[in-house]
């Protein structure tokens, strides 16, 4: 025989793999907003060194995703041979609104090395923190306390009715309302009661209707006395809002002011411009279900009208109008402009219906004298004109 050599070129299959272990004997629990460390073992299943990067994926109570949690690891990238194991501590911070029971913090590890089919191994283990209980506890926030109301309207106060515990489950809340005579208290079920269900840590918003009697006394403040109780088979706890939402019982108000001319002195005959601001200065809206309409008036005589195509104004709200004027046929010498505002083919019950328009005297000059010359000199010039023409046509004839 004759001794024969043979090369042969081996190529290893890379395989990357790995494992995540904690000991759940080591289970913590904390209050709201407060930290802990737990230890993770990363061990290198793979056939060649790696290098793992560790992040967290998500925080869920109750499988639901929880904002407000802080993670971090002593270590957030490790290299390790094979079969080589290391362990990596994570700081966990609760968040301060964290819920009750256990929370879970999913961390995840993925190796950076490419297995042979083109993709990166990785690995997940959950964290389980658990949250102590604390003291149950509820509050009602309006979005004002304080409205007012015309007789026969109604107001809407908007309530948050804030579930303040951490319970990781659902709490049956009951709001409920004193309803005065003669007037209407409705919650969004049209009820004087309502039962909610919220989670800790959150809230949920209800509208409260009121309705004023339509005689209702100008001036009355109405209490509003809201309840709500936080059903438990030990003990119910009870809140109510801080201050007292109240309704006064009130009308619009509606003004004219800041009256200006487009020109200070006109002359008759000129074209003048009047520019107003309609304004409400009562608590409530003022309503017309046709709009409202803004007169002008010289010396005590109607002149123009213009209108506010909306059929609301409301409180501290400025409307600004303009009228024109046409000057021709007026007298000059001082005149009185008095413009005012109220509801288009409506009556609108007011505070006070004696500010609803304003008055500024403005000076009218005469014709300038010119003009008078000019229209003298034109009519003899249509005169002579016209003798010469009758010459012609006799001469003609």
């Amino acid at each position: 025989t004759e001794d024969m050599r043979f090369d042969i070129n081996l190529i290893k299959e890379r395989k990357c793999a790995l494992t995540l272990d904690w000991d759940e004997t080591e289970m913590q629990t904390i209050d709201q907003g407060g930290s802990v460390l737990y230890n993770i073992t990363v061990t290198n299943n793979g056939n060649d060194n790696d290098t793992f990067v560790f992040s967290t994926l998500e925080v869920t109570n109750n499988e639901t995703v929880v904002e407000g949690w802080n993670v971090s690891f002593s270590k957030s990238t490790i290299t390790l041979g094979l079969n080589d194991n290391e362990t990596v501590i994570v700081n966990i911070t609760a968040s301060p609104n964290a819920l009750a029971d256990n929370n879970t913090i999913t961390i995840r590890a993925v190796s950076q090395n490419v297995s042979q089919d083109g993709t990166h191994a990785s690995n997940t283990t959950d964290l389980i923190v658990e949250v102590n209980r604390i003291y149950d506890a509820i509050a009602i926030k309006c979005d004002e306390y304080e409205k007012w109301i015309i007789p026969g309207r109604s107001v809407d106060f908007i309530l948050s009715i804030q579930n303040n515990g951490n319970n990781n489950t659902k709490d049956i809340i009951l709001l409920s309302v004193d309803e005065p005579a003669g007037w209407s208290m409705k919650f969004d079920n049209a009820l004087t009661t309502i039962e909610l269900s919220i989670l800790g840590e959150s809230k949920e918003e209800v509208t409260l209707t009121v309705t004023a009697p339509s005689g209702a006394e100008l001036g009355v403040i109405k209490k509003i006395h809201i309840y709500a109780v936080l059903e438990r088979d030990d003990n119910n706890l009870s809140a109510s809002p801080d201050p007292v939402p109240t309704v006064t019982v009130s009308l619009p108000d509606l003004i004219v002011k800041n009256m200006t001319f487009s020109k200070s002195h006109p002359r008759v005959g000129e074209e003048v411009t009047v520019n107003a601001t309609v304004c409400n200065v009562g608590k409530v809206d003022a309503f017309s279900p046709s709009g409202f309409e803004v007169c002008l008036y010289v010396d005590g005589r109607l002149i123009n009208t213009t209108y506010i195509n909306q059929i609301t104004i409301k409180p501290d709200e400025n409307i600004t109008v303009s009228i024109n004027w046409n000057t021709t046929g007026v007298e000059s010498g001082q005149r009185i402009i008095k413009v005012s505002v109220g509801a288009y083919n409506e009556t609108l019950d007011e505070l006070n219906s004696a500010n609803n328009h304003a008055t500024k005297t403005i000076p009218v000059g005469k014709i300038r004298a010119w003009w008078k010359l000019g229209a003298l000199i034109a009519g003899i010039i249509a005169v002579v004109v016209a003798i010469i023409l009758i010459g012609k046509i006799r001469r003609r004839r």
